[in-house]
């Protein structure tokens, strides 16, 4: 894995990529429909924590959640593999 020690965005840092992954909630995004580029076959978009009230067990607490969106090509990802990929990853939090 490189990373991108200029910190700027352009089509070189992205086009030979796999997997695309946006911190977006470094700079206080919520959720946005990632795109994918090039040869890349998944992109993720990660956005920032926020408290929210959620039920557990019928009581109202507030948790921490985060928007994780997928941005998948699905000439080479098949939307049931995603869903349960995105599945796991929602329950390891």
């Amino acid at each position: 894995m490189e990373k991108n020690p200029s910190k700027t965005f352009n089509k070189e840092v992205v086009e030979n990529a796999t997997i695309c992954i946006s911190n977006l909630g470094s700079v206080g995004g919520i959720a946005v429909n990632p795109l994918i580029i090039g040869e890349q076959c998944c992109h993720a978009s990660i956005g920032k924590t926020r408290d929210l009230p959620a039920s557990l067990n019928g009581q109202f607490s507030k948790q921490n959640v985060v928007d994780i969106t997928l941005g998948c090509d699905h000439r080479v990802l098949d939307g049931a593999s995603v869903a349960r990929f995105a599945l796991t990853w929602k329950q390891l939090s």
